[in-house]
């Protein structure tokens, strides 16, 4: 992993927020729980406002300038016991100023501050000055003591060598993650003993005695274990609350995952980790190399896990808290895993009803808690009136083996709810890709909206609005007009449907495109791969359209650096308004970039493995808790 210091700390950049409406602000700042400081973990620190110190008239009332705890759950000081009040009346002056200052700079300030301690609010929480660790590559990014997560490349087994020394008074105290802890003898000091045999949970740390500095204490580490070192508050020791320590995580990456590089790096990112599905062109010709990962902005796998023979679309689903990734067989089909919040599987779905198996490009969970997978099912069709699709295919024949695209719905009890096939709905002259006549129609992502799905089809260019659960098609967006007869074959039906021309779009339209999804009612935002019947575009794009009425698809924007993604890539709208690109695979030097509203690139990654470009099909940011340390 390798990239340039970040001007921000992680958990700086993270904690950046859209811009506060003024009267919620107010509203926030003013609320019954206003004098009770807590702890947001999306933040770097809890937000302190300075207050002007004043000499009490009398000792007894000293207790009444005792703050409330820094969390909820901590006991009030002895002093202060019944006493907890609400902001008094000379607080509201700068209370409304500090309301007014944060809806007007957009949130809380960037600083990077790790938890303050518990038993002392107002501490500065301690820090190292310096961390150093050898024995494999170097450390990325550069140490800062305001950056708390970094990588080195492990063999397995590594034995590192970690130097360390706090700011001030503080101590450092050196754990490393564990199957498993049983009872051992104590580590003498300088050493840090192995994991020994299973028998308790994975979040034990085994740790060694807090010292004024650590001097290259010797870890031995599995190629994908992870050790921490802590900054102890004076007089805290070694079982100190978070508040009183702040860790710093180094990762051990192993050789086979792809190298990292921040190309670029800039404020106004959305916070979260990224949730990546890398994969490269294994060095034996074989099937392709495959992780699936959560970065941080620095490139830092925070997690990784080579997924064999492949795996696909990492991802976050918020109302059922699982994630998930698709198993890819070579055919690209296979089980959906489920892991847990700890990721470790919890599970396994699939198609039911005999058809083929789930196809790796989409799946997602509903309200309801279904399944909705894509497949590719074989099927026999007549097509012996459509031409080859390039001049070195056979032309097709009336008794084709082909497949169709469907949609099924499946609940968790294992009943089929919903089936919908592309043969019935889709005008197969504007189908005439590539992958024609084995796979006509390449349905490649779905998004549930009110009523229905949207549904991209990249072998037809074309975006069709389904509903749930008649089957019905609402309307479609590019193609040629489903009111005609198919040139081709007059025996294929026609369609009654709005249909939906792009219009003010530089490019004239898309075509073979990826990931279709409704930002906003009356919007339609995509990947637009750029390979056209006509042939390839330069580049490839994520573009906007507004649907007006009429029939229009009204251009909106698009942000097109001159990339090609020859197949794969995506685009997701984060909360902030930014838009996550993956860049799919091709001859392009990014694989994923964040850019604002305004086209600035925020963020841009590069993953690679020696001389091959790794792809990726989509990346998701995802704000959640830290992922569980490996042994």
């Amino acid at each position: 992993v390798r990239g340039s210091s970040d001007p921000l700390p992680p958990q700086a950049a993270s904690s950046r927020r859209p811009k506060a409406d003024l009267s919620s602000a107010l509203s926030a700042r003013l609320s019954p729980s206003f004098g009770r400081r807590q702890f947001d973990p999306g933040l770097a620190a809890p937000r302190r406002f300075p207050e002007r110190v004043r000499r009490p008239a009398h000792p007894a009332d000293e207790r009444r300038r005792v703050r409330r705890p820094a969390h909820p759950a901590d006991p009030l000081p002895p002093q202060a016991a019944g006493d907890a009040r609400r902001p008094s009346g000379r607080h509201l002056s700068a209370l409304l100023l500090a309301a007014l200052t944060a809806a007007l700079t957009g949130g809380p300030p960037a600083a990077a501050q790790p938890p303050a301690s518990a038993a002392d609010p107002g501490a500065t929480p301690p820090r190292l000055a310096s961390l150093q660790v050898t024995g494999a590559g170097d450390p990325t990014p550069a140490f800062r003591p305001d950056v708390f997560h970094y990588a080195v490349r492990c063999e397995e087994p590594q034995t590192l060598k970690v130097s360390a020394a706090a700011e001030g008074d503080a101590q450092v105290a050196l754990r490393r993650a564990s199957a498993a802890i049983a009872p051992t003898p104590a580590p003498t000091a300088g050493t840090l003993s192995p994991a020994p045999a299973a028998g308790t949970p994975s979040s034990t740390l085994a740790a060694a005695a807090p010292s004024p500095t650590l001097e290259e204490t010797r870890v031995e580490l599995p190629a994908d274990g992870d050790l921490v070192v802590d900054a102890i508050a004076p007089g805290a020791g070694a079982g100190a609350a978070t508040g009183a320590r702040t860790a710093y995580t180094v990762h051990c990456v192993p050789p086979d995952f792809p190298e990292v590089e921040v190309v670029h790096k800039a404020p106004g990112r959305a916070p979260g980790l990224l949730l990546i599905s890398p994969w490269y062109s294994s060095p034996d010709g074989g099937h392709p190399v495959s992780h699936i990962a959560m970065l941080d902005d620095n490139g830092v796998p925070r997690f990784q896990r080579r997924i064999e023979p492949g795996g696909n679309n990492f991802r976050w689903h918020e109302r059922a808290r699982r994630y998930s990734y698709a198993e890819t067989r070579p055919n690209g089909a296979g089980d959906v895993v489920l892991l847990d919040e700890r990721l470790e599987e919890v599970g396994r779905v699939g198609t039911v009803g005999g058809l083929a198996p789930a196809m790796m490009h989409e799946f997602l969970i509903t309200e309801e808690g279904n399944y909705l997978f894509v497949v590719n099912e074989p099927a026999v069709r007549d097509l012996s009136r459509y031409p080859a699709a390039g001049d070195d295919l056979p032309a097709p024949t009336a008794v084709q083996e082909t497949r169709d695209a469907v949609i099924q719905e499946v609940a968790p009890d294992g009943r089929e709810v919903f089936r919908w096939n592309s043969w019935e709905h889709l005008k197969l002259s504007d189908c005439l890709w590539r992958a024609f006549p084995g796979e006509y129609a390449k349905l490649n992502s779905l998004d549930v909206v009110e009523g229905g799905l949207l549904a991209s089809f990249r072998a037809c260019s074309v975006v069709l609005r389904i509903e749930r659960p008649s089957g019905r098609v609402a309307w479609q967006l590019g193609g040629s007009d489903p009111s005609e007869p198919d040139p081709y074959d007059s025996r294929r039906p026609t369609f009654d449907r709005p249909w939906y021309r792009p219009a003010g779009d530089p490019r004239g339209g898309f075509c073979a495109q990826h990931t279709a999804l409704q930002p906003a009612p009356g919007r339609v935002l995509l990947f637009d791969n750029g390979q056209c019947l006509d042939g390839y575009r330069p580049s490839s794009r994520a573009v906007e359209y507004r649907l007006r009425p009429g029939g229009e698809a009204e251009f909106v924007r698009h942000h097109e650096p001159g990339r090609l993604a020859a197949y794969a890539g995506a685009v997701t709208v984060l909360p902030n308004g930014n838009w996550l690109i993956s860049w799919g695979g091709g001859p392009g030097d990014l694989t994923l970039s964040e850019v604002d509203a305004s086209g600035r690139e925020l963020l841009a990654l590069r993953l690679f493995k020696g001389l091959n470009q790794a792809s990726t099909y989509r990346t998701w940011r995802h704000v959640g808790p830290e992922p569980p340390l490996r042994p």
